[in-house]
């Protein structure tokens, strides 16, 4: 999972490193500044699966993006990007 800017916002961009085949996560982006934005929802991740996102929010300062796996409720979180 990575993160960086984009003229409209943060591009974010996942790649499955192993099966996840049924679960269901759920991709945000968290900024330092205390603002939270989500993304269309949840979807199912399979092995190699590329998924990227723009967040058209703006400049936000410092931001991370989290997936968030319903399935197992664990949460993994990219390095910060500053824009």
């Amino acid at each position: 999972m990575c993160i960086r800017t984009d003229p409209e916002g943060y591009d974010a961009k996942v790649e499955a490193g192993m099966d996840l085949h049924g679960h269901m996560v759920d991709l945000n982006l968290m900024c330092a500044n205390g603002h939270w934005f989500g993304d269309q929802g949840k979807f199912n991740v399979f092995f190699s699966m590329r998924w990227t996102y723009v967040f058209r929010v703006g400049s936000q300062g410092a931001c991370q993006v989290l997936l968030y796996d319903d399935t197992t409720k664990e949460t993994w979180a990219s390095p910060w990007a500053y824009k």
